[in-house]
């Protein structure tokens, strides 16, 4: 079974093709084959911002013979970097400080993703886009940790929503992470007490095992390699890989010489109930980027139909998202959300399925902004559900 991406728009194909590991004269035939068809560059450089691989892409043409680029593309993509390296450099500052503190006071933070990432992937945080910093704590060590935010100048957003008792129980019955704000230095900072999307959860026993990366000359806690692969493979399907720098991350795992030990990361999915995420993860990175599978478990991912059924239908989104992105329209808006979801049942099992559909009929922030309700009258927000979606959907066209 194979992928067909000629499908995709030319500046989609070349992204891939710059980003894939095909040795350099086959990556320097396909690219130079899609350069002569035509390329919208304001198109392309939309689409390496928004999948946040730009950091990637300007490193690669810049060690690509010739010139093959517009020259105004390359000084964007090079502002672009510049700008990103000093907010990676910002969040790794930021991050260091909120260790040292919530260790001082006795907590064990983990970081997750972000530049610890970065630097163990990349070698060097510039090379992947700066977002939020993303903090693991104990769920019992959670309201101390959001003390210690609030003193470091954080505050929860949302807070507007006027949480009574019933809604933060709620709120961490249901959900991963809060999200907080620094408003002078304008970062951003999820802080997790469990590493669990839409009751697929892997549980805190891995996350218990850890690895230091070196920060501005402070060693940092993350997840071990494997145990974080999953993660990011559990992260990435659960948000149905609307960037592609997060099936980046993968290509870089499986790179030759990465040091993963493939086959305790297969028999770990599987005890989790992710081995089918894990599976069709790393089919789409070896079919987009053409980077080889494991050699221990090639074999066995190759032959599994299901996860082959997965992945395309991941592709699906992929061609849907792209069109609905070139141009918004309302029914390629619905087409690409009705594609994201059946991609995201795909995958899950049994009850877990269940849960997917309920979480849909759940209230969302947006809806506890809209209208305050006390903790007696709190089951309107279902009743209220469906028209707060409608009014969304409405406003959003």
């Amino acid at each position: 079974m194979k992928f067909n991406i000629d499908k995709f728009t030319p500046e989609f194909q070349l992204m891939l093709a710059l980003l894939s590991v095909d040795t350099t004269a086959i990556k320097m035939a396909r690219i130079n084959k899609l350069i002569s068809e035509h390329i919208d560059w304001d198109f392309f450089l939309q689409l390496v911002n928004r999948h946040g691989v730009y950091p990637q892409i300007y490193e690669l043409l810049n060690s690509l013979p010739g010139e093959i680029v517009p020259e105004a593309v390359m000084l964007t993509l090079q502002k672009q970097c510049h700008n990103n390296a000093a907010r990676a450099m910002k969040n790794a500052g930021e991050l260091v400080r909120i260790v040292r503190i919530m260790e001082e006071n006795g907590i064990k933070v983990i970081a997750l993703k972000g530049q610890t990432l970065a630097q163990r992937l990349y070698g060097n945080i510039a090379l992947r886009t700066a977002g939020d910093i993303d903090l693991l704590v104990a769920a019992e060590e959670l309201a101390k940790a959001e003390e210690i935010l609030v003193s470091c100048g954080y505050h929860e957003e949302y807070a507007e929503q006027r949480m009574t008792a019933r809604r933060r129980n709620i709120h961490f019955e249901t959900m991963h992470h809060s999200n907080f704000l620094h408003d002078e230095r304008q970062i951003h900072v999820e802080l997790h007490w469990r590493l669990c999307y839409s009751g697929l959860e892997l549980p805190l026993s891995e996350a218990a095992k850890l690895q230091e990366v070196k920060l501005t000359g402070c060693a940092v806690a993350t997840l071990a390699d494997e145990p974080g692969l999953l993660f990011l493979a559990l992260h990435g399907s659960m948000h149905s890989w609307l960037r592609l720098r997060w099936l980046y991350d993968i290509v870089m795992f499986m790179k030759p010489n990465s040091g993963i030990d493939w086959e305790r990361v297969a028999v770990l999915a599987e005890q989790l109930g992710i081995g089918t995420i894990f599976r069709h993860t790393l089919l789409l990175a070896n079919c987009l980027f053409f980077v080889p599978l494991p050699a221990n478990l090639s074999a066995t991912i190759k032959n599994d139909r299901n996860a082959w059924k997965i992945a395309n239908r991941a592709l699906l989104f992929f061609m849907a998202s792209e069109r609905k992105f070139a141009k918004p329209t309302y029914w390629r808006k619905i087409s690409c959300s009705l594609k994201n979801k059946y991609y995201n049942l795909s995958f899950r099992t049994g009850w877990n399925k269940v849960e997917y559909l309920f979480m849909h009929l759940r209230p969302i922030n947006s809806d506890l902004q809209l209208v305050f309700f006390s903790d007696r009258w709190y089951f309107l927000y279902y009743l209220l559900r469906p028209f707060t979606w409608l009014r969304r959907s409405v406003m959003r066209q």
